[in-house]
Formats: C-alpha cells, sequence, structure tokens
C-alpha cells in the first residue's frame, strides 16, 4: 500500500489567482447545497451522453460524490491551478479548466460505451478531468520546478514515510 501526495511547489506566484479561489468557492457551495440530495440531483446535472447532456459537461464539473472526493479535488485545483493561472493568465485557465472538463466528460462516454455499455445511463460528475488538463499542462510549463511530495508505503508491515522533492 502506498500514499503520495504533494503539498507545496517552489515557487511563488505573481498574484492572486481570483479564477481558482472562485472555482474552489463555487464547488464547495454547490456541494454543500447538493449533497444530502445528490441522488436526486445527479441524474440532472451530472454529465450523460445525449441531448439532455449538451449542458451537464458544465454542471457535472462542479458536483462531488463526497466530502473527500471534494477536498482532494479542490487541494490539487488550489495547489497547482494557481500557478497555472498565474502562468496563462485567468480567462485561458478559465477556458483549459472547462474544456479538460469536456474532453474528460467525452472520453469517460467513448470508454463506457466501448467497454461497459451497460453504465453509460449512469452520470459522471466531479472535477477530476478538468484537473488532468491543468495538472497536465502544470507537468508541461512548470517542469523544472520542484514539488514537495509527502509519502506513506506499507511493504511486508514495514511503514516508510517522508517527504521528498
Amino acid at each position: 500500500m502506498f500514499f503520495v501526495l504533494p503539498y507545496k511547489i517552489e515557487r511563488r506566484t505573481s498574484g492572486i489567482a481570483w479564477v481558482t479561489i472562485t472555482l474552489v468557492a463555487l464547488n464547495v457551495i454547490v456541494f454543500v447545497g447538493t449533497w444530502l440530495q445528490l441522488e436526486r440531483i445527479a441524474p440532472a446535472f451530472g454529465f450523460t451522453w445525449g441531448l439532455t447532456g449538451l449542458y451537464t459537461w458544465f454542471t457535472s464539473l462542479f458536483l462531488h460524490g463526497d466530502p473527500f472526493h471534494l477536498a482532494f479535488n479542490m487541494f490539487f485545483l488550489w495547489l497547482f491551478g494557481s500557478f497555472v493561472e498565474d502562468a496563462i493568465g485567468p480567462w485561458r485557465f478559465l477556458a483549459l479548466f472547462l474544456l479538460g472538463g469536456l474532453v474528460a466528460d467525452l472520453s469517460h462516454v467513448g470508454v463506457t460505451a466501448l467497454f461497459t455499455p451497460q453504465y453509460l445511463s449512469m452520470p459522471a460528475i466531479g472535477a477530476s478531468g478538468a484537473l488532468a488538463a491543468v495538472m497536465g499542462l502544470f507537468m508541461v510549463r512548470f517542469y523544472k520546478h520542484r514539488v514537495r511530495i509527502a509519502y506513506f508505503f506499507l511493504i511486508l508491515f514495514y511503514p516508510k514515510w517522508g517527504i521528498w522533492k
């Protein structure tokens, strides 16, 4: 068993990442308002394929399944998104986030249709695909910057943990 969590990037931003802050706040607000009714809301606003799904590629980015799903997505959005937004600007960052979510949702439909078509009507929720686009650009743009990573390994009942740059 292993657990790896990046927690600090050794670089400063030149300003405040307003779009990142706004996206985090919107995700938290939507989660608080929908979490107890998610089973009813997800079929209507989670991404599904078809004519009714045209707007859901956007709304699905703000729905999350549980507090851990939200917490990890928002942590990664804050950690990597603030640097990407600083590098490419707020409007390009917002476009990257939204288009990354759209590509992830369409990829989800393609893979599901190919391998498990019986689950095609199940809605996809979360911002993980959009975050993959943000983290991908971070890796390409900031490959020379150090990222501090906390790790924990459990191999044959021998735990090992620490911090790695």
